[in-house]
């Protein structure tokens, strides 16, 4: 049995969950039409392994609902930075859509940028399993194993090395 690490990105105590409205226009949804709050509790972003979703749980650590994040599973409202629709799912893979809310514009910040961070870091790891960054290359393994960096010394980087009675300016060339 391999242990699964758990990352927190952010956590955010004080959020609202809105049961939508009928959608009225095309334009996307709007956070002024949510009247009917039907929870109050602390929304997580939380990724184990490579998968990420947003857990919303009560104070006493119960969980409501989550929101694996994926492609189409966050929408932002269209009046308001702090409001968000949710795609929320069963164990049965059943979904429906729900309103969060945030009371500070700080905190939803925090909540995009952790969905956005980690979009972005799963990105990097399919498109480029090595990176070059200033003296060594960092191989990134993605095989269902927390993210451990290797580092080497990239084929086209020289090392400046003068043992005692060697010429001076001798280099050594990275394998």
């Amino acid at each position: 049995m391999s242990d699964v690490i758990e990352r927190v990105r952010c956590t955010i105590p004080n959020s609202h969950v809105f049961k939508l409205p009928a959608r009225t226009q095309s334009g996307g949804w709007r956070g002024a039409d949510w009247t009917e709050e039907v929870w109050q509790g602390t929304t997580k972003v939380v990724e184990r392994g490579d998968k990420c979703a947003i857990v919303l749980a009560g104070t006493d650590g119960a969980v409501f609902a989550v929101c694996p994040f994926k492609e189409g599973a966050v929408e932002r409202c269209v009046d308001s930075s702090r409001y968000f629709v949710l795609r929320i799912e069963n164990a049965q893979g059943r979904h429906m859509f729900i309103g969060l809310a945030f009371n500070e514009r700080n905190d939803s910040f925090d909540f995009n940028t952790a969905l956005e961070d980690s979009k972005r870091e799963k990105e990097q790891v399919r498109r480029r399993p090595w990176t070059c960054a200033s003296h060594f290359c960092v191989q990134v393994i993605h095989d269902h194993t927390p993210f451990i960096p290797q580092y080497t010394p990239c084929s086209h980087m020289t090392i400046p090395y003068s043992p005692s009675g060697a010429q001076p300016g001798a280099h050594f060339h990275g394998s």
